[in-house]
């Protein structure tokens, strides 16, 4: 991140990204709390944005996901970590509710999914 800072790189949310010269996008997936310990830090000291994508099930919870093939699980933000993202400058993307694979799910199960994920109690954050 420091290298590209350093060639005068800028990340920005999806959100803002025109595709100006030196300019990408950076995301997140599954709204870990590791992102805030690890990545957060280093990406404000550079003034890097990036696009958090939120599974809104499991919001301050544990994954149930991937943790058979990787023998760790890991814990999402609460809703206060997803408020510092949000005043952070991050955009905070939905990542359906349950994580599950949407090739998988009916068509009324989908759209529950998404519909869901866009209207929980953290959204909008204020």
């Amino acid at each position: 991140m420091q290298n590209l800072y350093n060639k005068g790189w800028k990340a920005v949310p999806l959100r803002d990204f025109r595709g100006g010269a030196k300019e990408f996008v950076l995301a997140f997936d599954d709204a870990y709390e590791c992102i805030r310990q690890y990545a957060l830090p280093v990406l404000q000291r550079l003034d890097f944005r990036a696009t958090l994508f939120v599974p809104t099930g499991f919001v301050g919870e544990w994954n149930n996901w991937d943790y058979q093939f990787f023998g760790r699980r890991f814990k999402h933000l609460d809703e206060g970590g997803l408020k510092e993202f949000h005043k952070a400058g991050w955009e905070l993307g939905s990542h359906t509710v349950g994580h599950g694979s949407l090739l998988e799910l009916s068509s009324g199960r989908m759209e529950t999914e998404l519909k869901a994920a866009d209207s929980g109690p953290l959204l909008p954050l204020k």
